[in-house]
């Protein structure tokens, strides 16, 4: 019998303080998804929407 549970979107509670690493790092992914949830934001201060990102490191880093 597995131990693995089943999780919906809205159970799942992670916060940037929940993540260990790079604190440089952790910033720009922080930027990155401030402009995701509001893109408009960005826009009217003269930003670009970027047309993807690259997240590169080894393998089972957590990218």
């Amino acid at each position: 019998r597995s131990k693995a549970k089943l999780m919906s979107e809205d159970q799942i509670k992670v916060t940037f303080a929940d993540v260990a690493g790079c604190d440089e790092a952790k910033e720009e992914v922080g930027e990155l998804v401030e402009f995701l949830r509001d893109p408009g934001k960005f826009q009217k201060l003269g930003g670009k929407i970027p047309r993807g990102v690259l997240m590169v490191g080894p393998p089972g880093t957590g990218k």
